[in-house]
């Protein structure tokens, strides 16, 4: 046997029989007598354990198939029916495996497992006629069966269980008392044939186990304590030890995994290949490494390092985490792609240039801009895309950034073609990787110069139409004072022009407006925009106006505030018309209340959203808590069904279902209502409400 094979136990075995000679030799025979014996012992007492393992495995899953039948005997479709069977089918193949297992390995009177196997088989025919029953949709007969004589003949099969699982516990306890005793009578003897011998032998035997216990201590605290998962096989690849961090990666627990072969605990290992690979490495010794790896779909999108090695006869694995170090690369690359696609798709010229006056980033649209290509552009200064006092206003501006933090500047940008171009130019400091910078962006401001050559003609077309516009319109200085008004609006508020400019627009408002105005007026400024505001406004005679409001800020070319734009209409009339209607709603109600039937609306998923006294009344509950409940809520499956159905009845061309049936009242007295339901349909035809009216019909039915 090659040196390294040999375990450190039994190296140090033999370094004490080195040391004792003779006496150790006959030591070691008597430990070597005892070993065979406590590992004769260990195997008697995993053949009851085994025993056990199999009559509690044979209970759990008799617990399951029970809870299984009750599903086939509720099962609403075929196709749940089909997938609750088969589960039932390999819950009953595997209980006739550990029934066969238990029947190998039993040590009592084999009578008992027989009775057992036998009540099993007889368990069949009630399965089977709960089956039949379901599939003839008699689901009560195969409930009632299921709950009646087959949970009976499951207590009786659990019970037959109950002294088999006694006895190959007690016999287990017997084995090992056994081998106890065994072991303290040799241990004597040794003791009493070796005399001091055997005492400077156990000294150091302990000193070393004490050394050993001290490095086996240290490695269960190290991998206990570790974030990555170790995991630790046989050369069969079966568990032998795996650490929390390591359950916690796989998503299992240590029951599911110690002492079972890693095809059993993941099936899927034989098709990935990695299972072929772990085979590889114990023939070879060479490490197996996977950098990134998803174990399974189960456990989510979680990343894993895995590195597995040989460890003398055994088999090591390393998992490590690294999901969220995948995350962060995905985060960076996508922030990457992100910045990247928004310098491409700024609208204007993008640039990042040194202190040194050269160019270190751009965008395309720089490129395009100024007719030159990457590498020209590379080689070139900034100033050098000036002529004349452009040139000298632009040096000016960057070396303002570089020492105050930020400037702008407006400028032509010549292309390598020579056309000219206005933009406008801002930058700011920032420091990439140390070294101070500016980065900053050019705006094509054509359409702003040609504006503004053209401001002055347009003027007095505007004039003439906000003169003659048939909308109210209000200029605002930055306080909220009235610079301006057209004629509309002295029309619609009875004001003068003459009379109201300068003074303040909330002196105007409604008194319980003002302070809606105070605090809205600040948002507005700075938001730059309203949409469909309203305000009371007092007319000239008095009285007051409802007014909607829509309006905007206006900016110098320097972006400076300039003013406030708004335009206004009259909307007292409508909200009169409003009023109006809601009088009316609430006259509606009234009237709804006050029926004697039972009113209610309902989504098609049975949401309440309407319920009146009537039917609160009859069903004995509030408002409140009718609407928030469902009307499917606490009802028999047969009723849930049935209501289901009528609803699948409703259609654009057969809106109303109507139907009759009985309830127990809360006396347990038998009542029969009247229910006609109508569908209320969009204009695509799809079902969105259900108003249902319903009466009380009892007297009628049981007169």
């Amino acid at each position: 046997m090659p040196l390294e094979k040999i375990s450190l136990n039994q190296k140090l075995s033999f370094g004490v029989g080195g040391i004792l000679m003779i006496v150790i030799l006959l030591g070691a025979f008597s430990l070597n007598r005892m070993m065979k014996l406590s590992q004769l012992t260990v195997d008697m007492y995993e053949h009851p354990l085994t025993v056990s393992k199999a009559l509690l495995k044979i209970e759990s899953d008799i617990n399951a198939m029970h809870r299984s039948m009750k599903d086939v005997a509720i099962a609403e479709t075929n196709d749940s029916r089909a997938a609750t069977i088969g589960l039932v089918t390999e819950y009953e193949q595997t209980v006739y495996k550990s029934l066969s297992i238990v029947s190998e390995n039993f040590l009592g009177n084999s009578t008992s497992i027989q009775h057992t196997s036998e009540l099993f088989s007889e368990w069949k025919p009630l399965r089977d006629e709960v089956i039949e029953l379901s599939k003839s949709s008699s689901k009560q007969a195969a409930i009632n069966i299921t709950t009646g004589k087959g949970a009976a003949h499951v207590s009786q099969i659990k019970l037959s269980l109950e002294p088999m699982i006694e006895f190959a516990e007690q016999k287990a306890d017997q084995f090992l008392q056994d081998s106890r005793k065994q072991r303290n009578s040799s241990i004597a003897l040794m003791l009493l044939v070796i005399a001091l011998f055997v005492v400077v032998a156990i000294i150091v035997f302990l000193l070393t186990i004490r050394i050993l216990k001290a490095s086996q201590d240290t490695l269960k605290g190290f991998m206990s304590s570790a974030t990555d998962g170790f995991i630790l096989l046989d050369s069969d690849l079966n568990y032998v030890d795996i650490n929390d961090a390591a359950l916690k990666i796989i998503g299992l627990k240590s029951e599911s995994v110690i002492g079972k072969s890693m095809t059993e605990v993941s099936p899927d290992l034989i098709e990935t290949g990695r299972y072929a690979a772990y085979q590889k490495v114990i023939e070879t010794g060479k490490p197996f490494l996977v950098s990134d790896l998803i174990l399974h779909s189960r456990l989510g999108e979680k990343h894993i390092e895995l590195k597995a090695f040989k460890i003398n006869e055994g088999f090591g694995i390393i998992l490590s985490d690294i999901t969220e170090r995948k995350q962060t690369e995905k985060v960076v690359l996508a922030e990457k792609m992100f910045s990247e696609s928004l310098v491409s798709s700024l609208p204007g010229v993008f640039y990042l240039i040194s202190e040194a006056g050269k160019f270190l980033r751009w965008n395309s649209n720089f490129e395009t801009v100024t007719g030159r290509s990457p590498e020209e552009i590379a080689q070139i200064s900034p100033l050098e895309l000036f002529e004349g006092e452009d040139k000298q206003v632009l040096g000016v501006a960057i070396q303002g950034v570089f020492t105050h933090g930020q400037d702008q500047a407006e400028g032509q940008l010549v292309a390598k073609d020579g056309k000219r171009t206005p933009y406008q130019f801002s930058g700011k400091k920032i420091v990439v990787d140390g070294a101070p910078c500016l980065i900053g962006l050019g705006l094509d401001i054509t359409e702003r110069k040609f504006s503004e050559y053209s401001l002055k003609e347009s003027e007095e077309k505007f004039r003439a139409l906000y003169d003659n516009a048939p909308l109210s319109y209000q200029a605002l200085d930055e306080d909220g004072s009235f610079m301006d008004v057209n004629p509309m609006w002295s029309t619609t508020l009875g004001y003068d022009r003459d009379e109201i400019i300068g003074k303040f627009y909330i002196d105007y408002l409604h008194p319980d407006w003002k302070a809606q105005f105070e605090k809205d007026f600040p948002s507005f400024k700075k938001q730059g925009y309203i949409h469909e505001v309203e305000f009371k406004i007092k007319h000239k005679d008095g009285h007051y106006l409802d007014i909607q409001f829509e309006g905007c800020i206006g900016y110098n070319p320097d972006g400076s505030f300039k003013q406030i734009y708004c335009v206004f209409q009259d909307i007292t009339l409508r909200k009169e018309a409003e009023a109006a209607l809601q009088k009316s709603k609430e006259h509606y109600r009234q009237v709804v209340q006050d029926q004697t039937e039972f009113i209610i609306r309902y989504f098609p998923d049975g949401t309440r959203n309407f319920v009146n006294d009537s039917y609160c009344s009859a069903f004995n509950v509030s408002e409140k808590e009718a609407l928030a409940s469902n009307i499917f809520d606490s009802l028999p499956v047969e009723e849930v069904s049935r209501i289901k159905r009528k609803i699948a009845s409703l259609s654009p061309e057969n809106p109303v279902a109507i139907d009759e049936h009985s309830l127990k009242g809360d006396d347990g007295r038998e009542i029969w209502h009247f229910w006609a339901d109508r569908g209320i349909f969009d204009e695509k035809g799809e079902l969105k409400e259900i108003q249902a009216v319903g009466r009380d019909i009892t007297k009628r039915i049981l007169a």
